[in-house]
This record gives structure tokens, sequence and C-alpha cells, in this order.
């Protein structure tokens, strides 16, 4: 998750943010698990860039009958150790991959340009995985 202080609030005029929005000029993540950075063609030609911390979050820009069409979508992996540097890498395809026997034992995989797939979660490897869907092709 990301959190912040009342300290790096960014005073902003009320026109120019969401209803009861608030900006930020620092967010520290919580926790050492992967997030995302996902740019979304809004009206008009502008884009909208989210930082997202839950593929669950994730899914709702997937899903069917989404406002905004993702038009590009980074992943921040965590250090394996908490000195390490962090690891992005840019998704071409997102699919639902299942590793388990059950509907809900999914995690999320995703494709880069060289073919490489890879999991939201380390907890599944990719040769676990039983199958998987595509939710999801990236411009190039």
């Amino acid at each position: 998750m990301f959190i912040s202080a009342p300290a790096f609030e960014q005073r902003v005029p009320r026109e120019l943010l969401p209803p009861g929005g608030r900006a930020w000029r620092v967010l520290e993540l919580s926790l050492l698990v992967p997030w995302y950075v996902v740019t979304v063609a809004a009206d008009e030609g502008i884009a909208q860039t989210f930082l997202v911390a839950w593929d669950s979050d994730l899914l709702a820009f997937l899903e069917p009958g989404a406002q905004n069409t993702i038009t590009s979508l980074t992943f921040f992996a965590p250090p394996s150790n908490a000195i390490g540097n962090w690891t992005a890498r840019e998704v071409r395809s997102v699919w639902k991959a299942w590793f388990g026997s059950g509907e809900n034992s999914f995690c999320l995989s995703f494709r880069d340009d060289n073919g490489e797939f890879w999991n939201s979660t380390s907890s599944a490897s990719i040769a676990q995985t039983s199958r998987r869907e595509l939710l999801m092709r990236l411009p190039t």
C-alpha cells in the first residue's frame, strides 16, 4: 500500500482535483510487495496515470466495460531483501493464471516483449500454473 503524511500534502486548487481528492508530493510503500503504474487513455486524448498496489485493483482496470483503455502497464518487483533494488518491467500482455484446483486459486501472470512470463506473486511459480486465460494485450 501507499501511505503519506500531512507534511507531504501539496496544496492544489480544488477545481483541479476530483471530489474529495487530495494531492501528495511523497508516497511511501508500506509493504515490500509488487505494484504497478497504469496509464489509461481518458476522454479527449488525455492520459491518466495511477499507482496501483493490489492485483484486485488492477483487475478492475481490465474488466470488460472498464471506462478507460490501458495504454501502458509497468510492473515493479520488490528486492529480494530489504536493501536491494526494485525492478521495473514493461508488460505487453496480462493473463489470469490458475495454480491450484479451485477457481479462486489464481494470480495474475504477465508477458514482456521477449515473450517471458512471470507471476504477480512469488508464491506461485510459472511451472506450477495449470492454465492461463488472456485478459488483455497492450500496444507495443
